[in-house]
């Protein structure tokens, strides 16, 4: 059990580093011949995104601070990294939650210092099953984006990446009213550039099947409310995966 414990926490440490580097290594070995383009990969190659961990939660850190720091390329990375979590952790039935939000911080000896890290751990106890969360300034941030011109510029580039994150955000129609959005994590719009393929997804449904029906032979009827939340929420998503609904 204890190497169980072990091997987990270092899939959830590791996990993301190497969805981060490969996506800065995608980027690096981008080449063009155009000026601007050769700026834009110049200005997403200063992205940074710390990963850290604490007691059985990790952290995926990063600053917003102005275009010229490419705020909604940092943003989008952390999404895709942290939704890549809970989908891998998933498929092999190591089951993760998450919460994501933007707050006001101070970075302080190279550690970002704020109230998000409070309000992600919220978010995670929050969304019962396995999911991500989103809070109300990350909605905020990425609708307000929305509003820039979409021209080849870094403008143009930041509103972009805020369309596909809005693109991805979901709201279970199981939460009652005022309940905080999720991420899609197996929507359409995910599907389009996530390293997902059917064979994972249907893993998914089996361990979210086999964990209900466990719990429901325990008569545990917390857990199993929760794994048959998780399962509605697949059977919803069976057909973008061509998968045959239960």
């Amino acid at each position: 059990m204890f190497r169980v414990l072990v091997n987990r926490r270092r899939s959830l440490l590791t996990g993301p580093k190497i969805v981060l580097d490969a996506i800065a290594s995608t980027h690096r070995a981008d080449r063009t011949d155009s000026p601007a383009e050769r700026k834009l990969q110049e200005l997403f190659g200063k992205v940074r995104v710390a990963t850290t961990g604490f007691s059985d939660c990790v952290f995926l850190e990063t600053l917003l601070e102005g275009v010229e720091a490419a705020p909604m390329k940092a943003l989008s990375d952390l999404v895709v990294a942290t939704t890549l979590q809970v989908v891998n952790h998933l498929a092999m039935k190591s089951p993760i939650r998450a919460g994501i939000d933007i707050a006001p911080g101070l970075l302080i000896l190279d550690h970002v210092h704020t109230a998000a890290k409070a309000k992600a751990v919220a978010l995670e106890k929050c969304a019962g099953y396995p999911r991500i969360l989103v809070g109300d300034r990350f909605r905020t941030y990425v609708s307000e984006v929305l509003d820039l011109p979409n021209d080849p510029s870094p403008l143009g580039i930041h509103r972009r990446l805020g369309e596909v994150l809005n693109g991805l955000l979901f709201t279970d129609p199981l939460d009652p009213p005022g309940h905080p959005m999720g991420i899609d994590f197996l929507g359409p719009r995910f599907k389009e550039f996530a390293p997902i393929n059917s064979k994972m997804v249907n893993n998914i449904r089996t361990f979210a099947l086999e964990s209900r029906d466990k719990f429901k032979k325990e008569n545990r009827p917390k857990e199993q409310g929760k794994y048959e939340r998780l399962v509605a929420y697949i059977e919803s998503r069976a057909s973008i995966w061509d998968l045959d609904k239960e």
